[in-house]
């Protein structure tokens, strides 16, 4: 977890770096502020799930609060903006998960998704909830006593053919990660592929995408360049295949945390270090060609405030990618920016600024034209149970 740099910066704009910070037309909105109770039982700290849109609520996790102190599921109303927890994990069973920190994925009205920590072997697990019942249910607990199974997982899973696909930081053959699949007829998971930290990749931070029913993602470190990979997996053969290693050409950025869009058969995604600029970029990559291509490069220089350190999956919206970083910006709280692909330039859409939300680690999702996204600090009401600066926030802005 990067801690924020806090720089004041200034704009500056060259041939080298578009940038632009947005007009005051931009509407931003605090939706939530978590820890409205002394022991947060509303949730605190969502960390990094993309907010999953059913009829009119939104979907998400907290990291921390809950009725059990580990986290919850929680839904935003996305007319009144009322939030309501929906499941607190328990820290007291050690049959269930603990500090979920992916979002969740619907599965014909059935939403599955994984926890770091808890289940039986304290190392994650992957549950599924039912949103008609409000019910949740481990389906599979990772052990890391027995064998070369995969554990802690950090991002959520994908459904290909009958099973949920899904990475893990630790754990395989070669502890360095791996790929699972949980097949939902039988409930068995699977280890389908181990790392090795070397050349392959290592330390996959990133959840899956499914293209034309091929599995891609990236991995924070390893490849030839030990900085990082895009990977590519094939349920059908098991078989990994690294497409990209980071960094192969000056102005490369390095250790991706986010995982990749689909934007018309190529590929988006974001590094969180290095690039032109040092502070991590937004690089497409065309599975058919092969080829690699840094978009922008943030800038980490006191005179730049265009955002530093992107994490989080980026959002296609009308040939536009929107984004965040966890730092940088104007007041060094991090940023939702825009990437126009037409002329490449950036624009900072909102600096945060604690007051407001700080960290947002999570990717944006789009309601009728507003984004919705999640801070892990800032928007502090009082108290300070979480965190010095607040347990976090959700928040809308319309660009």
């Amino acid at each position: 977890m990067k801690s924020p740099s806090i720089l004041l910066c200034a704009v500056t704009m060259s041939s080298s770096l578009l940038f632009l910070e947005a007009a005051h037309g931009s509407t931003f909105q605090i939706v939530y502020s978590f820890c409205s109770s002394y022991k947060c039982a509303d949730g605190a700290a969502p960390y990094s799930p993309r907010l999953l849109r059913y009829g009119n609520k939104l979907y998400g996790t907290t990291y921390l609060g809950g009725e059990g102190g580990v986290g919850t599921i929680f839904t935003i109303d996305v007319k009144t903006g009322a939030e309501r927890v929906e499941h607190s994990f328990s820290e007291t069973d050690p049959a269930e998960g603990a500090n979920p920190i992916a979002g969740l994925t619907n599965v014909n009205g059935i939403f599955y998704g994984t926890t770091r920590d808890g289940g039986l072997y304290e190392v994650g697990t992957v549950f599924s909830f039912d949103p008609s019942s409000r019910s949740a249910k481990v389906l599979y607990s990772f052990n890391n006593q027995f064998g070369s199974d995969a554990y802690f997982p950090q991002a959520g899973v994908v459904k290909a053919k009958d099973a949920l696909y899904g990475t893990t930081l630790v754990g395989g053959d070669g502890y360095n990660g791996a790929v699972f699949s949980f097949n939902l007829n039988t409930g068995t998971e699977s280890v389908v592929y181990s790392f090795n930290g070397r050349a392959d990749g290592g330390i996959p931070e990133a959840g899956l995408t499914n293209l034309n029913g091929a599995l891609y993602s990236t991995t924070y470190n390893g490849g030839t360049q030990t900085r990082g990979t895009v990977f590519k997996f094939d349920p059908t053969t098991g078989t990994e295949a690294v497409l990209h290693s980071f960094p192969t050409a000056d102005g490369d950025g390095i250790s991706p945390e986010s995982g990749l869009i689909n934007v018309d058969g190529i590929l988006s995604g974001t590094t969180s270090q290095y690039g032109k600029h040092d502070g991590g970029t937004v690089f497409s990559f065309d599975p058919t060609h092969g080829r690699e291509k840094t978009l922008y490069s943030f800038c980490r220089r006191r005179n730049c405030a265009d955002g530093a350190n992107p994490g989080a999956d980026l959002l296609s919206v009308k040939g536009v990618l929107y984004g965040t970083t966890a730092n940088g910006g104007r007041y060094g709280w991090g940023t939702v920016f825009s990437l126009n692909l037409s002329t490449g330039m950036e624009t900072v859409v909102h600096s945060f600024n604690q007051t407001d939300g700080a960290m947002p680690l999570a990717p944006l999702t789009e309601v009728n034209g507003k984004l919705f996204g999640t801070t892990q600090r800032g928007a502090l009401e009082g108290g300070g149970q979480c965190f010095q600066y607040g347990c976090g926030t959700v928040f809308s802005i319309v660009p």
